[in-house]
């Protein structure tokens, strides 16, 4: 109990959680090096999985092209709290490609702690995963060695891993064996893409990027409609009940 309840504070950050709990590592010229953290000593967790973006642009219904990838804070604060629990972490985007950070996420304004972002940086100079990630298809093969996956949000998900098929099965796999699963801001996309009759999520509660958010982000930051949008209606539709709370809430 002591051991999932450590992870779940650790996905609590994660700012979607679908409840669901492994061998990770983060692999360099198709071996696996793990960076490594002083687990807590009345337990020896697995490693958590973070899939990431590796999509370096993103095409508009305008016709524009924009910079896109993974946003940084959405992979650091999960990072951080799981790190802080004791778990190592691998990293796996598609075909084993160096994820990509979206350059809008680098903005201090998203930055509730200054601090943060720089360690953030710190930690995409020096954990191996993202150098040398795993692809998705070897993360699938080792599905059942991870203690849970965690999918960080931006636009980079709906470019090069909302329908991908490894993601599908990992995430599918996940959420039938009850291990955690956390799908952040536009990363619950990803459950829409699952088969009606091999959809594990059914029925769970969810929180993602809220249609009120994609109108401001699209008219704001982006100045143009996303090619793939109305995630939370989307997934509303794919049968699971989308609400944005804060994740404390998820748990009570």
């Amino acid at each position: 109990m002591e051991r999932t309840n450590r992870l779940l504070r650790g996905y609590a950050y994660a700012g979607a959680l679908v409840l669901g709990t492994s061998v990770a590592g983060c692999a360099a010229q198709g071996d696996t090096c793990t960076e490594t953290a002083a687990p807590n000593a009345t337990a020896s967790p697995k490693p958590v999985l973070f899939v990431l973006s590796a999509a370096s642009e993103q095409r508009l219904r305008n016709g524009k092209t924009r910079q896109t990838g993974f946003f940084l804070g959405e992979f650091y604060e999960p990072y951080r709290a799981l790190r802080a629990a004791g778990y190592e972490v691998t990293i796996a985007t598609p075909d084993g490609r160096p994820p990509v950070v979206d350059p809008e996420s680098l903005e201090t304004d998203y930055w509730e702690h200054p601090d943060w972002l720089s360690d953030a940086r710190r930690v995409l100079e020096t954990h191996p995963g993202f150098a040398h990630p795993i692809s998705l298809a070897q993360a699938r093969r080792r599905s059942d060695t991870f203690d849970g996956v965690i999918v960080p949000g931006g636009q980079g998900v709906m470019i090069d891993l909302v329908n991908d098929a490894d993601l599908h099965a990992l995430v599918t796999e996940h959420g039938r064996a009850g291990r955690p699963v956390g799908l952040v801001c536009h990363a619950p996309a990803i459950l829409a893409r699952l088969p009606a009759d091999d959809n594990p999520f059914q029925g769970r509660r969810v929180t993602s990027v809220s249609a009120a958010e994609e109108f401001y982000i699209e008219r704001i930051v982006m100045h143009g409609k996303a090619e793939d949008r109305a995630i939370s209606n989307t997934s509303r539709r794919a049968g699971t009940a989308t609400i944005q709370p804060s994740p404390e809430s998820l748990r009570r």
